[in-house]
């Protein structure tokens, strides 16, 4: 279930939730795979348009071609409603404080409107990050980069076991330095680019001398 959890289960719930549910669409929808993959890339995957004849092309090559067409149409329709059940699958799976949180999400309305499940899984991930992420941007972004930098895989640990948490930390560095930057932007936050540690001795220096004014008076 994806809610707002303590910053060591925020990846693994979001992980593990969103592999369980594409894994239900893509074994209990026809023509689910299509969804799945949707789901894990978090892009809109669908069937491929038929390629048209060439001018040359003989009777035969037309009618195919044109029964191909009439076909994909049918897959196309029926890929669509697969990501419409998707999409209320996921919300589904968004707990009360998740809901409240996206009602204020930028697009969310259109969203929800055209029942897009790229743009709430989009959403649900930024909000549930948002939520860990701490108010000193630069510093967190430097944090997360370090914690890419520092990971390994243990020698002991199995191959299943490895890439489950090899994916979670992908998704928690690259969701927390894309939810920070964004922040940092939307701000229009003046120190946003510079070199955090040095940023963070500059705010220390500034907690310390504010300190030392308040003490005088």
């Amino acid at each position: 279930m994806y809610d707002l959890t303590s910053p060591k289960d925020t990846a693994n719930s979001y992980t593990k939730t969103t592999e369980e549910i594409a894994q239900c669409v893509g074994s209990t929808h026809k023509m689910g795979n299509y969804t799945k993959r949707s789901i894990e890339r978090m892009a809109v995957v669908g069937p491929t348009k038929p390629t048209p004849p060439a001018e040359s092309a003989d009777a035969t090559d037309k009618e195919i071609w044109k029964q191909e067409v009439t076909a994909h149409v049918k897959d196309k329709k029926m890929v669509e409603a697969n990501m419409q059940n998707a999409y209320s699958l996921i919300y589904g799976q968004c707990s009360k404080e998740i809901r409240a949180k996206l009602s204020g999400m930028p697009g969310q309305d259109a969203i929800t409107n055209s029942a897009d499940p790229i743009g709430l899984l989009r959403n649900t991930r930024t909000v549930m990050f948002q939520f860990q992420t701490t108010k000193y941007m630069p510093l967190t972004i430097h944090e997360c980069k370090r914690r890419l930098y520092l990971f390994r895989q243990e020698r002991a640990c199995p191959s299943q076991t490895a890439s489950r948490h090899s994916k979670t930390t992908l998704v928690s560095w690259s969701t927390t330095v894309e939810t920070s930057e964004w922040k940092c932007q939307r701000a229009s936050c003046a120190t946003y680019g510079r070199d955090p540690c040095t940023l963070l001795h500059e705010r220390l220096s500034t907690d310390s001398a504010r300190s030392q004014t308040m003490q005088r008076h």
